[in-house]
C-alpha cells in the first residue's frame, strides 16, 4: 500500500476531496449492489461474483494452474484416497453442492490451494511431510473454509470495487498538468497494484483455520490434525528456510494461528481429541510416495535453489534425482528449466523430450520443448510444439505470441500476421502488444 506518513507527498494536493469523494462513491454505489450472505459466516460481505461465475472461473483457469504445478500424479490408489477424504468432508461444509474435485499434483514443493469452484490442489511434497488422516483431513477442511467463505470472490469483488475507483481517479489526476498529476497518477497507480497482488489476509486464514475445525469435527476426524499440520509446517520452516516461500506467501502462519486453533480444540471440540487419527491408512495409502519422499525432498530443495538463481547447485540436484527417478516428471521438466537458463538449449530439448513420454498427454512439455527449440532456432519445430500445447490446453495468450514470432522467424509472414491479428483481439494496451503492432505495420498492415 502506499505510505501516507508526512514524508510523503499529501495525496490531496494533486486531487480535491470532493473529486476524491466522487470516486469514492461511485465505487460504493456499485458495491452495494454486490452485499450478500456469506454462507459460512452467515455475515453480509462484499461479492460480486456469482456460484455460477465462481465455477466458470475455475473450470477456465483451473486446467492452467494443473499444468503448471506439473499435472496430475500417476500414482491413482493415492489419488483416490485423498479424494475420498476430502469428499467426506465437503459434505458436511456450507456449500455441499459445490463441484468439488481434489487433485494430488505432481510438484515437488510444498503447497496446496483452493480454486473458487471447488478445485483442490495439493502436491506430493507437502503430503510427504503429513503422518495421518487427521493432518490430511485438517489441510483439506482449510482449503474447503476458502471455498466455503468465498474469499477469492470477496478479493476479486474488492479488487474491481479499487480498480473503478481507481479509473475515476486516475482520470482526474491525469487531467492535472507537470509533476503533481504524473505522481499522483503513479501514486494511485502503485495502491491499485499492491491492493491487486495481496493474497489471503490473516482474517482469511483464521477464518479457514476455524471453519477446517468445524468441519473435520462434523465429518468425525480429529481436529488435534489442525495442530499437527501447523507443528509440520512450522518445523518444516524452520529447519529448511526457504522451501516455505511459496505455501507462507498465499497463506501467512503465525503462532497466533497455532494459538486459536489449540484453543479451538480445547474449549469447542472438547471430547473429540480421542477420535481415531488412521495413521496406518494414512501410511499405506501413501506408501508407494512414501518410498521416493528422500528424492521428493531432494526435488524440493533443488527447485527451491533454482528459484534462487542458485543454477548450477539446481543442476546437480535436479541430475542426481534423475538417476534415482528417470521418469520423473517434475524433474525432467525443471532440469530442462535449468539447462534453459545455463544456455544449454539441445540439452533442454532432450529433457523436455523425455518429460513427455513420462508423462504423455500432459501440456506443460510441450511449452518447454517449445521454448528450447526457439532458442535452438528451430522455429518450425517450435510452431509445431507450441500448436501441440494449444491443443493439449487452449487460452495462453503467451503461446499465440510465441507462434507469431515463430512464424515470423520461419520467414511466413502470412501465418506470422494472423498469429499477431489474434494477439492483439486479447491484448492491445502492453509493451508487448505495442511491439506486435509495431511488427504488423513493418509487414504492411
Amino acid at each position: 500500500m502506499f505510505n501516507t506518513r508526512k514524508s510523503e507527498p499529501d495525496f490531496f494536493q494533486f486531487i480535491s476531496r470532493r473529486q476524491f469523494l466522487r470516486g469514492a462513491m461511485a465505487a460504493s454505489a456499485w458495491a452495494a449492489t454486490g452485499c450478500v450472505s456469506n454462507p459460512a459466516t452467515g455475515q453480509s460481505s462484499l461479492i460480486l461474483m456469482s456460484k455460477e461465475d465462481e465455477i466458470k472461473i475455475d473450470r477456465q483457469q483451473f486446467p492452467h494452474q494443473l499444468s503448471e504445478d506439473y499435472g496430475k500424479s500417476n500414482d491413482s490408489e493415492l489419488a483416490a484416497y485423498v479424494t475420498q477424504v476430502g469428499q467426506k468432508i465437503a459434505a458436511v461444509t456450507h456449500r455441499p453442492d459445490m463441484p468439488y474435485n481434489f487433485n494430488v499434483l505432481d510438484a515437488a514443493y510444498v503447497n496446496a490451494y483452493a480454486f473458487p469452484g471447488g478445485s483442490i490442489g495439493i502436491t506430493r511434497a507437502i503430503l510427504c511431510q503429513m503422518e495421518d488422516e487427521a493432518t490430511l483431513g485438517a489441510l483439506i477442511g482449510h482449503e474447503l473454509g476458502h471455498v466455503n467463505a468465498r474469499h477469492q470472490a470477496r478479493k476479486h469483488a474488492q479488487n474491481q470495487m479499487v480498480n473503478l475507483a481507481l479509473q475515476v481517479m486516475v482520470e482526474v489526476a491525469k487531467a492535472k498538468k507537470g509533476k503533481q498529476g504524473a505522481l499522483a497518477a503513479a501514486m494511485l497507480g502503485r495502491f491499485g497494484r499492491d491492493t491487486l497482488l495481496a493474497k489471503y489476509s490473516r482474517d482469511n486464514e483464521r477464518e479457514a483455520d476455524a471453519l477446517a475445525l468445524e468441519y473435520c469435527a462434523k465429518a468425525n476426524i480429529n481436529p488435534k490434525g489442525a495442530l499437527s499440520l501447523m507443528e509440520v509446517l512450522m518445523k518444516l520452516h524452520t529447519e529448511k528456510p526457504g522451501v516455505m516461500d511459496l505455501l507462507y506467501s498465499t497463506h501467512p502462519m503465525s503462532e497466533e494461528r497455532y494459538q486459536n486453533a489449540a484453543l479451538g480444540v480445547v474449549q469447542k471440540y472438547k471430547g473429540l481429541e480421542g477420535l481415531e487419527r488412521n495413521r496406518e491408512r494414512y501410511m499405506d495409502k501413501t506408501s508407494r510416495l512414501r518410498k521416493i519422499k528422500p528424492v521428493v525432498d531432494q526435488l524440493t530443495v533443488a527447485d527451491m535453489l533454482l528459484e534462487r538463481e542458485k543454477f548450477m547447485d539446481a543442476e546437480a540436484l535436479f541430475k542426481d534425482a534423475i538417476k534415482k527417478l528417470p521418469n520423473d516428471y517434475f524433474a525432467l521438466l525443471r532440469m530442462s528449466n535449468c539447462q534453459m537458463v545455463l544456455n544449454n538449449s539441445s540439452n533442454a530439448q532432450s529433457f523436455a523430450e523425455q518429460a513427455m513420454k513420462a508423462k504423455p498427454g500432459e501440456a506443460q512439455a510441450y511449452h518447454a520443448l517449445a521454448m528450447a527449440q526457439m532458442h535452438h532456432k528451430n522455429f518450425e519445430g517450435a510452431y509445431a510444439s507450441f500448436t501441440q500445447y494449444e491443443k493439449l490446453l487452449s487460452g495462453n495468450l503467451n503461446t499465440i505470441f510465441y507462434k507469431g514470432i515463430c512464424a515470423d522467424k520461419a520467414g511466413d509472414p502470412r501465418r506470422a500476421v494472423g498469429e499477431y491479428a489474434y494477439y492483439l483481439k486479447y491484448d492491445s494496451t502492453s509493451e508487448r502488444a505495442a511491439l506486435v503492432a509495431k511488427r504488423l505495420k513493418q509487414l504492411g498492415f
